[in-house]
């Protein structure tokens, strides 16, 4: 369904059938397929997941915020406060026009209005992303809490201003995984998000498909990073061979998504998951000491907070050539990585 004006015509038939409801509510999945204009697919019984789905299809659709209420009471006492609020910000839009004629007044509505559609074409796109990511990725573990409504603020806040369809599709993934683990996204990482263009997005991608991180340990615990055993410093253009080279580095820097030390180190041992995939690292005893001192010290390139939670939304392909040389290295000190 395209924005137009049957939305106003929408939105009533859709208080009416809360105001409707006898008792507790059931999800708005429906309503939010039909505002969406398709069918919502069969998602799994998640009970705390589908209240959070209903939670961000209220506000990025200007559902009632009533919808998210249990009772039919509470229903009506608050679209009777909103209707008041309506009723309240209409009269002073006609005091402030009061002196202009009304072809002026008609003027202003209509920029309203069609700033108003444009953003909630914008919420739809990226409403309609986030319900396909759940479906397609539904696991058998519910949400343990809701997103917080200042979350929903700021998220509605920078997806009313999207000006493409990609951008859309990023917020989208975000929003999916939001809503499956609350919190998952800072206001930092959504602002990088928002303000991301071409340039810094394709090398970040070349960054991501490089990537390592350790498997069931917080990425705020232990940061992605990009691997630079045996190639040297990549402030010294150890990575330029693939891509990265020192100034792609300060822009990937400048966006916020890296440390500012190129040459940091961290610990890796066991499993652990490269651009996507799962690898593991098996060590020669007989050189023991030297691997243990080898594996502690993993130089690299480390992803910041947001852009360690933004890479989860990377559509990931590893790098052969880099997994190649990487699986090379660590050859040369007794360790197979497979």
């Amino acid at each position: 369904m395209h924005p137009s004006m049957n939305n106003d015509a929408a939105q009533s038939d859709t208080e009416a059938a809360l105001l409707a409801a006898p008792t507790g509510l059931p999800t708005l999945g429906e309503k939010i397929g039909e505002w969406l204009g398709f069918q919502l697919p069969a998602l799994p019984s998640m009970p705390q997941t589908l209240k959070n789905l209903d939670k961000v299809g209220a506000a990025l659709l200007d559902l009632p915020a009533a919808a998210l209420e249990r009772t039919a009471g509470n229903i009506r006492a608050k679209a009777n406060n909103e209707q008041a609020l309506d009723l309240a910000i209409a009269d002073a839009m006609r005091r402030e026009l009061a002196h202009e004629g009304n072809k002026q007044i008609a003027g202003h509505v209509r920029g309203l209005l069609r700033d108003y559609l444009q953003k909630h074409h914008s919420r739809r796109r990226v409403l309609e992303v986030a319900v396909k990511e759940i479906a397609a990725d539904a696991g058998t573990t519910d949400a343990h809490s809701e997103p917080s409504d200042d979350f929903m603020a700021f998220f509605k806040g920078k997806a009313d201003n999207l000006g493409t369809d990609e951008a859309r599709t990023l917020f989208g993934k975000v929003l999916a995984g939001e809503v499956r683990r609350p919190g998952s996204f800072s206001k930092p990482a959504m602002t990088i998000l928002a303000e991301l263009d071409r340039e810094i997005g394709s090398l970040f991608e070349t960054l991501c498909n490089m990537s390592a991180a350790l498997l069931g340990i917080p990425t705020r615990v232990w940061k992605p990073r990009v691997l630079t055993l045996g190639l040297g410093n990549a402030s010294e253009n150890a990575l330029k061979p693939f891509g990265l080279g020192f100034d792609q580095l300060n822009i990937l820097n400048e966006a916020g998504l890296i440390i500012g030390d190129y040459n940091s180190y961290a610990g890796l041992s066991g499993r652990f998951e490269l651009a996507g995939q799962v690898h593991q690292l098996t060590v020669d005893q007989s050189r023991f000491p030297q691997i243990e001192q080898t594996l502690n010290r993993m130089h690299g390139v480390a992803f910041t907070r947001a852009g360690s939670e933004l890479r989860a939304i990377v559509s990931m392909t590893p790098n052969q050539n880099y997994v190649t040389r990487l699986r090379a290295e660590f050859l040369k000190f007794g360790i197979t990585m497979t």
